[in-house]
């Protein structure tokens, strides 16, 4: 499983960020089989793992700050708790929709 194999070796903060799926079925599909991660919780409560909505994130109707102010601080928390960087794994679908749906 890549996810937890990047969280082994890089010791990122890591966001999902999925479109087609709901926060709760990932975290399901991650918490499952021979390569489970089985902190999940814990990975959630300490903010090494972040998984949100990608319409949600990105919409601006739903942003409460801006995209880069999250990243910034994101890396910022990163190095505070002993980790190497920051990393958004995402579906980017939502951006397709938004600019269908203003041409209607």
């Amino acid at each position: 499983m890549i996810i937890k194999n990047e969280k082994k070796e890089k010791k990122e903060v890591l966001q999902i960020a999925p479109f087609y799926e709901t926060e709760n079925s990932v975290k399901q599909t991650l918490s499952e089989g021979h390569r489970a991660i089985n902190d999940i919780e814990k990975l959630e409560i300490e903010k090494s793992l972040i998984i949100v909505n990608s319409l949600k994130k990105y919409t601006k109707s739903e942003q409460i700050e801006s995209d880069r102010s999250f990243k910034e601080r994101m890396v910022n928390h990163a190095k505070k708790i002993g980790k190497n960087g920051f990393s958004i794994l995402g579906e980017w679908v939502h951006f397709i929709l938004m600019v269908e749906y203003k041409t209607l």
